[in-house]
């Protein structure tokens, strides 16, 4: 298995000359915006997961379960700073996969790709469980809490975490690296162990 390599060195292209040479590689490219919110178009999306075996379900949201759990995670007094542009929409992913997972403290949660997100500290504080971060921008091996290195080859033993999430992350593992990461969460999950992905996004 290869390692991933993170923001490898590139000749830099212009945008224009950038989708010339796409094209040349006979990649279809949208030089504009892509309209994935119109009712038809979700729909189109649905009808394409059922005809592709992955019915999607409705679900919703407990909009006063989510203030708390904004209020008691402090998004506005110690995390003021995460995200200021977007915090609803990041707290509210941050919410419902806490709340998919069913996070408890008997958990080994890991939040991949983590960055500079606040989600283990907050699930360690509203759950109790153990909670580590990993990217790969980190220092590579298990230091503390944080997980350094390709998230396809994390450096702990077969069923080390009972729970996973990537909150706006997957569609950042290029090329295989996003398969790659699937067979890893299988060796490093415990049998019924669970990973949440929100977003998730799909299209045609």
């Amino acid at each position: 298995m290869s390692a991933y390599i993170y923001q490898p060195a590139e000749r830099a292209e212009s945008y224009e000359s950038a989708v010339i040479v796409l094209g040349q590689q006979g990649r279809r490219v949208v030089q504009a915006g892509v309209d994935n919110t119109s009712p038809a178009r979700v729909q189109a999306i649905l009808d394409k997961a059922v005809e592709a075996g992955l019915p999607f379900t409705r679900s919703r949201i407990d909009v006063a379960a989510y203030r708390e759990y904004f209020e008691r995670a402090g998004y506005a007094t110690r995390y003021r700073d995460y995200y200021t542009g977007n915090q609803p929409e990041k707290s509210l992913e941050h919410f419902l996969t806490m709340k998919l997972l069913d996070v408890g403290p008997s958990d080994v949660f890991v939040d991949l790709a983590s960055e500079h997100s606040p989600v283990p500290d907050i699930y360690r504080a509203l759950t109790g469980c153990k909670a580590y971060r990993q990217d790969i921008m980190y220092p590579a091996g298990v230091n503390g809490d944080r997980i350094g290195g390709d998230a396809a080859a994390m450096p702990v033993p077969d069923g080390f975490f009972t729970k996973a999430a990537l909150t706006c992350s997957l569609e950042h593992f290029e090329g295989n690296a996003d398969s790659k990461l699937f067979v890893e969460l299988a060796r490093t999950l415990r049998p019924g162990g669970r990973v949440c992905v929100a977003p998730y996004y799909v299209y045609e």
